[in-house]
């Protein structure tokens, strides 16, 4: 992250079609689909979400997946798909800290100073957490979709350590399927994971 704020201006990083195919720059991007950047009641999960650190990154990739399919005439779904990320807390006062907490990194971040600091304090790259930390990490998605009549569908993925263990399994996959290039479902191009490999990958 660190490293990406080194790179990118934060105008760039704000903008949701950074990575967008060159024809869609000027889409107009759904409600649902902007960035959340204050504490919000979910109701149909019936609990507080807040901005999820990684959602600047991850939904900019689902959405150049969904327009690149869109582009090759096998669409995720109907023109009024969108995607956005929050992450989960049980109580307001949970997640007005962390919105705080995050603001405060994000300020740090944003100065070149202020990620001298930060880096003094968080890991190094190329450490990680040992091999008991990581038996004892996990994950769980939580999946909400609403179709176009307004009917709601859940769903969840749970696993093991996010980070190291379960990447390098998906990362293990992927160089799998890239092996047999002729079964891949778009020619070439930038492409994503799910745009190329799709349901092979899954």
């Amino acid at each position: 992250m660190l490293n990406l704020m080194e790179t990118v201006p934060m105008s760039e990083m704000n903008n949701p079609h950074i990575i967008d195919p060159f024809d869609h720059r000027q889409d107009k991007i759904q409600p649902k689909a902007k960035d959340q950047t204050l504490p919000k009641f979910d109701k149909t999960l019936k609990t507080w979400t807040v901005p999820f650190v990684m959602s600047g990154v991850n939904t900019r990739i689902v959405r150049r997946s969904s327009l690149l399919l869109k582009d090759a005439g096998t669409p995720y779904g109907p023109e009024e798909f969108c995607y956005a990320e929050t992450e989960i807390k049980k109580s307001f006062f949970g997640s007005l800290v962390h919105t705080i907490g995050l603001g405060i990194f994000l300020m740090f971040a944003y100065f070149s100073f202020g990620r001298y600091l930060l880096k003094k304090v968080l890991p190094s790259p190329g450490t990680g957490p040992s091999l008991k930390e990581r038996e004892k990490s996990w994950f769980k998605v939580r999946f909400v979709g609403e179709t176009t009549q307004g009917n709601h569908l859940l769903g969840t993925i749970a696993g093991g350590d996010p980070g190291y263990t379960e990447t390098a399994k998906m990362v293990s996959n992927a160089a799998i399927c890239l092996v047999d290039s002729e079964t891949l479902q778009l020619p070439g191009g930038v492409l994503t994971a799910a745009s190329s490999m799709g349901d092979k990958l899954v």
